[in-house]
């Protein structure tokens, strides 16, 4: 009879053990598919985002105050901003559109930021399945500790979605910025809302 009891209980863990192991692989599973990236990339992760991006693993990552950002050895970077739309006090839009939001606050904002700024161009892309614009242009800052004026290429691409903008930013020195481009394509076309 004891031993009958025992031969229960043993079949009872067994079955725990196996049930919990089962568990275990289920969600060990569902959190692998939940955050799959494409090959050769890592996922950035920020509070509270509303996106997924995806960077080269080789980039290391440089999450503060909720910025999502990553950088190259070479510091050539990437980051995300949500911009919530600009209302008046009526809670009428500022900007029309994209466009306009482009044109007549993004531009402004970085001529009034820059005293040199050359614009390359202006071309129509999609970011996470929306419609997206992207400015691209050349800056030259002097830099204190180099004592000299260094040239960065930029290239941002916004769109939009609910009631914020998203500039996703590429910046690097202008003779590394082509090093980088192929990767930058991939963080774009990979870039998807949750």
């Amino acid at each position: 009879s004891e031993r009958n009891c025992r031969k229960g209980r043993n079949a009872e863990v067994r079955k725990v053990i196996t049930i919990f192991a089962a568990l275990l692989a289920l969600s060990a599973a569902l959190v692998s598919c939940g955050s799959s990236a494409p090959e050769g990339m890592v996922a950035l992760e920020g509070d509270n985002t509303t996106y997924n991006i995806y960077v080269p693993e080789t980039w290391t990552a440089a999450l503060s105050g909720g910025a999502v950002s990553a950088y190259a050895e070479d510091m050539s970077n990437i980051s995300v901003q949500t911009v919530a739309i600009p209302k008046n006090d009526a809670g009428e839009r500022l900007y029309e559109d994209l466009n306009d939001f482009c044109e007549n606050g993004l531009k402004m904002s970085i001529s009034s930021s820059f005293s040199d700024i050359k614009y390359a161009e202006t071309s129509e892309d999609a970011l996470g399945g929306e419609k997206a614009l992207t400015i691209s242009y050349i800056v030259t800052v002097f830099d204190v500790s180099a004592k000299t004026s260094k040239e960065y290429t930029v290239m941002q691409t916004v769109t939009e979605r609910g009631d914020n903008f998203y500039i996703l930013t590429y910046t690097a020195e202008s003779a590394n910025y082509s090093k980088h481009t192929d990767e930058v394509k991939s963080v774009v076309s990979n870039f998807s809302f949750k």
